[in-house]
């Protein structure tokens, strides 16, 4: 506990600063950054073994020409810190031994590379070159890691030339089924799960600064492949400068100019003429257009520069890749018929009741013939259905499902450029410093036309994206001990997305009154959710549907401006005392963030339930719901307010020592502290904070209170109390044999979480900023309104001259921990590494972590006032919601508690063949098991839903190979050959299986049977997957659980379909000059063009309600996005 939490919020950004300042001016030191630089080590001996003092090391680029020099200390050590990654020249002098000289030492970032040198009698002008060795193992350090070189990054078959793929070639890294709404992530960064870990705890660092964007987790410059130098990702177990981030750290160095002008030119091309169908979504032709697959074209071009501006001393580099592309996208549906939008609904085999006839399902009369009359057809659902378009296909079941197919293309351009400049001053002070520019435009069409619907490609509407990053520092070399360097970094992230129809009033034109407000911001289509939850089929499997817009229906959190800047300061010191190097510094950043979202879309989010029409023994259909204009729930965003916004300070300290205890043995042992002050708003009445006592997972909201800022003595940060977070580093390396080296280590880190669990998204988004409106009926089968009524206006209290403003009914708010919580995780591992050859070395790990106070699932928020089971169904839903007693809330109340937990243990082998003798190879297999929570009844029962995450394969294989054919090699226009490959290999991702009707057995909590029986038997075909026999027939694996009560089938218990591609491209290299070449490259993705599946349509039906489409298969697998086989076509002069 922190007695004087005062101290911790106010005055120490100024007194770290000063420290920073002091440090990277006054300091008398040389630079070490291994964020941006690496370094070469090792111990000097003569041929007794003894260790030889004295001996002068020169270390030269073989690029840049730059020469550094340090003489070997008492123990014989040696330690070059602040090398840019690439090779060098090292040799070893002195007077009466002969001089050993290894002109192709391999330098990478954040890594030091230990060469350990024996001296030979002789004459010190008697060269002895050691060529083609640089060692591979790994005795400094025990983190977890995987380097890339520039080779790999220009020659692997990375198609969309995205680097943040690379990382799904490492061990312990899996691919989320979703991803981040194009609108806000156009640079691509992929939602990659790290050791079990949320993809928003790895860390992104560009050259040394922050590269990753704390509100959504994602990396904000993706740099051009041309710009790399390399890039260094580590899962686990990073040193104590490395903090923030609890999955990963993902290094990158950009390059430098060079003593020769260097450079590239390109175009990639990319079309729809060779690529195959798609299965499912495209097996017949657009009516429309006639053609199986839409238009899609692509094409990427740009080039880089480099060279010197002084040489031997100042060198520029630039680069530049633009985008123009129009992909092609199609989505198998399901409309509504013609006979159903005429209230005839007997095609669907559902019977439906009349809401009207009866205050519960059990007294309620079914519509004859499943027909409704048309008295009773809503005028505003028909003008709504108007909007959206007839079937175009037969479909199945009658019609009723996957009867329509749309397919259309999706305009996206972008621009992004790098800049930078190196100066070595002199011997000890060198400079850099870059600056990156990245701009997006994206127009994204709707399945439904006017109608909306789901996305074609990635985005149902406009975004435009700006993104800056700046980086730039020096580092300083006094006396032969001590080093130090210092960095500026800064970014911004700008985002504008609005709906593809903003400014319309189509819910207004159609008769329904109080959701298009205006013309602004309440403008557009309202998002339609008819059977269905969020975006996920419910009790109708595929015969519900979405229309309009939101971020559950098209991906578009619209409207939506966001605008987000971070400045980083950064300074370190490092001295080398005997066999001691002593590691200090500090990283202290300010944040500023405003965000005007749309999560629950502004015209509103209107849901009808199946059970709004069900009867005594089940049935019910959401699309009988609509017809009717019964709207069982609605949420929606409205806020007067657009310039409420957050700001933070976070910094860090941290100290290392790394002991050579003998030429054997090195041991790291670290202690790092963060201090993350809790975020203020810009300005009184800019933020309400709703807070919460945190004990473990135990979590209550001790009052009804907002605390709104600034007003009543309340402080601009809600008198959020702050906390230290010191996490310690440990680990040790001990070399075997001369080839074999056994290293651990044991690290605690911690993490700005996503989504506003710590900064952003949460108090700007409360009263008094805010109305997050939620109506919620008090059943299941129950309304809040009629569309011919529309909803009541949103609520918005005056502020009490205290600040304290009391939480309406109907209005969902964000709860904080009174005491700031930070994500936190402990990573362990044991590693064994040996070198086989010199170029070729294999690995073999345990790699665990044990997640506490994470998030419960994917997402920060958990809702506490979710309704408990215990007196269903006799007592009111809402008397079962532990704050309707307390405050009278019906609504959601999301808490941003931290407070879950998760485990993750795996076996991580790898082989790896540094690029030599014409080829490369990186092979990993990864064996693992994670186990995490869910916000779903997670205050009631925790053990219910923990198990798999939807993303865990348990097996994962993936090599990628680069070859230099050795054919007519001596030709120089029949040579010059090279084949690339990409292959990826896992087992299958987990699934739940539900049940329909269930909404008469419970209204909370998970929707599970119970297993009686084989699950999978007869399955594992794409039309009969596993055993979805319906309950109550013959052959069934499942029963319905008894009323109130849930499923004993465990969570994730069921695995789908494996997942296998190879990616492969073929060059042919011309070589027109000395240093020129000109290459042609064909890249195929899919090359063997096999379907991976999607998992099945897991919904069995039950007695009166059957599902004939449970346990097929009718998807392809990231809901339909796996590509099948294109060709892309690619020209490069290289110089």
């Amino acid at each position: 506990m922190i007695a004087r939490p005062k101290v911790l919020r106010f005055r120490h950004h100024h007194y770290t600063l000063a420290v920073a300042l002091v440090l990277a001016v006054f300091a008398p030191s040389r630079a070490i950054a291994q964020a941006v630089y690496g370094s070469v080590s090792g111990i000097i001996t003569d041929t007794t073994g003894a260790v030889v003092p004295g001996v002068t090391v020169t270390i030269t680029s073989a690029e840049r020409k730059t020469v550094d020099t340090i003489v070997t200390n008492e123990s014989g050590l040696y330690v070059k810190e602040r090398l840019l990654p690439g090779t060098y020249e090292v040799k070893a002098e002195l007077t009466g031994f002969r001089t050993p000289v290894f002109p192709d030492i391999k330098v990478n970032v954040d890594t030091q590379t230990k060469l350990n040198i024996r001296l030979d009698l002789g004459s010190v002008s008697e060269n002895v070159t050691v060529a083609g060795f640089s060692p591979l193992l790994k005795t400094d350090r025990a983190d977890v890691a995987t380097t890339f070189e520039s080779k790999q990054i220009n020659d692997l078959p990375i198609l969309d030339r995205n680097f943040t793929k690379f990382i799904l070639l490492t061990p312990g890294t899996q691919q989320l089924q979703w991803q981040h709404a194009a609108s806000e992530n156009p640079q691509g960064s992929t939602q990659t799960m790290v050791n079990g870990q949320h993809f928003s705890g790895t860390g992104y660092q560009l050259d040394g600064t922050e590269n990753r964007d704390p509100i959504l987790g994602i990396i904000v410059i993706n740099p051009n492949f041309d710009a790399i130098q390399e890039t260094k990702i580590t899962s686990q177990n990073y040193d104590a400068e490395f903090g923030q981030a609890t999955a990963g750290v993902v290094s990158v160095q950009t390059k430098s100019g060079a003593n020769t002008l260097h450079g590239s030119a390109f175009e990639f091309h990319l079309d729809d003429r060779l690529q195959e169908r798609n299965p499912f979504s495209q097996s017949l032709p657009d009516p429309l257009t006639g053609k199986f697959i839409p238009d899609t074209t692509r094409n990427q071009f740009g080039g880089s520069l480099g060279g010197p501006i002084r040489k031997d001393k100042v060198f520029f580099f630039g680069d530049y890749q633009g985008l123009r592309s129009k992909v092609g996208g199609s989505r198998l549906l399901t409309v509504p018929t013609a006979a159903a939008r005429n209230g005839d609904l007997s095609a669907y085999g559902v019977n439906v009741f009349d809401p009207l006839s009866g205050a519960t399902p059990a007294t309620r009369t079914q519509f004859g013939n499943n027909v409704i009359p048309n008295s009773r057809l809503s005028p505003q659902a028909l003008a709504i259905l108007k909007l959206i378009p007839l079937p175009n296909r037969p479909g199945t079941e009658n019609g009723t499902r996957d009867n329509f197919v749309a397919a259309g293309s999706e305009p996206f351009n972008d621009d992004t450029f790098d800049v930078r400049l190196d100066d070595r001053v002199n011997a000890r002070l060198n400079l850099f410093g870059r600056y990156s520019f990245a701009r997006f435009d994206r127009n994204g069409p709707t399945a439904f036309g006017p109608g909306g619907g789901q996305e074609l490609v990635s985005l149902g509407g406009v975004s435009n994206v700006k993104n800056h990053s700046l980086a730039t520092g020096f580092d300083r070399t006094i006396g032969n001990n001590t080093t130090a360097d210092f960095r500026f970094g800064w970014f911004s992230y700008k985002v504008d997305v609005l709906p593809f129809d903003f400014g319309t009033t189509p819910a207004k034109d159609a008769g329904i009154p109080g959701l298009n407000l205006d013309n602004n911001f309440t403008s557009g289509l309202f998002g339609g959710f008819v059977g269905t939850e969020g975006g996920g089929p419910i009790g109708q499997g595929n015969r519900g549907f979405n229309f309009g817009s939101g971020l559950g229906v098209n991906r578009c959190n619209c409207p939506l401006n966001e605008d987000e800047k971070q400045m980083q300061f950064v300074a370190n010191v490092t001295r080398l005392v005997q066999n001691h190097t002593v590691k200090f510094g500090v990283d202290v950043r300010r944040a500023w963030n405003l965000r005007v979202p749309s999560d629950r879309h502004r015209s509103g989010e209107l849901h009808f339930y199946p059970e709004q029409t069900q009867g005594p023994n089940g049935g019910g259909l959401g699309l009988a719901t609509f017809l009717l204009g019964e709207v069982g729930r609605l949420d929606r965003y409205i806020s007067p307010t657009i310039d409420a916004a957050e700001r933070q300070w976070r910094s860090a300290y941290y100290v290392q020592d790394t002991w050579r205890g003998s030429q054997k043995l090195t041991a790291y042992y670290g202690l790092r502290l963060d201090i993350i002050n809790p975020q203020t708003v810009n300005a009184a009445q800019n933020g309400g904070f709703l807070l919460a006592t945190v004990d473990g997972s135990t979590v209550d909201i001790p009052s009804p209170l907002i605390r709104v800022a600034g007003v009543g003595g309340i402080g601009l940060n809600g008198g959020v109390r702050n906390a230290l977070n010191w996490a310690p580093r440990v680990g040790l390396s001990y070399q075997l044999t001369e080839k074999t080296v056994l290293r651990g280590g044991y690290g605690r880190s911690y993490d700005l979480g996503v989504f506003g669990s710590i900064f952003g998204h949460t108090v700007t988004q409360n009263l008094p900023v805010l109305s997050a409106q939620s109506l919620v009926a008090p059943a299941n089968f129950a309304s809040v309104f009629n569309l011919a009524q529309g909803p009541p206006a949103p609520v918005f209290p005056p502020v009490p001259t205290n600040g304290l403003l009391q939480v309406p009914n109907g209005v969902s708010e964000r709860a904080l921990p009174d005491k700031q919580h930070l994500p936190a995780v402990d990573a362990y591992n044991i590693t064994v590494q040996r070198e086989l050859t010199h170029d070729v070395s294999v690995e073999a790990a345990y790699v665990g972590n044990y997640g506490q106070r994470v998030f419960a699932g994917d997402n920060p928020d958990i809702n506490i006032n979710q309704a408990s089971i215990a007196g269903y169904p006799n007592v009111p839903r809402d008397l079962r919601r532990p704050y309707f007693v307390r405050y009278g809330w019906t609504q959601d109340i999301a808490v941003y508690c931290n407070c879950a937990h998760n485990r993750y243990d795996a076996l991580q082998t790898r082989l790896t063949k540094r690029f030599s003798r014409g080829y490369s190879i990186y092979a990993q297999y990864t064996a693992q098991r994670e186990r995490q929570d869910l916000p779903e009844y997670f205050f009631f029962d925790p053990s219910l839903n923990y198990g798999p995450a939807d993303w865990d394969r348990a097996h994962n294989f993936s090599i990628a190979t680069t070859y230099e054919l050795p054919i007519f090699r001596s030709s120089r226009w029949l040579g010059g050959w090279q084949v690339n490959q990409n292959t990826i290999i896992q087992s299958g991702l987990p699934f739940n299986v539900t049940y329909r009707d269930a909404g008469t057995d419970r209204d909370t909590g998970p929707n599970r049977p119970n297993l009686v029986g084989d699950a999978m038997a007869g399955g594992g075909t794409r039309d009969h997957w596993f055993n979805a026999t319906p309950i109550g027939t013959a052959g069934t694996a499942f029963s319905r659980p008894a009323l109130g009560t849930f499923g004993n089938l465990p969570r994730n218990s069921l695995v789908g379909p494996g997942y296998w591609r190879t990616d492969a491209s073929l060059f042919k290299r011309f070589s027109v000059a000395s240093g020129q070449a000109i290459e042609l490259r064909v890249e195929a993705i899919n090359l063997f063009n096999h379907v991976n599946l999607g998992n099945p349509d897991s919904e069995i039906g039950v007695p009166g309600n059957d599902n004939p489409n449970a346990g097929r298969i009718t998807s392809t697998a990231y809901g339909g996005a796996d590509p099948m086989r294109n060709f892309q076509f690619a020209f490069k002069y290289i110089f």
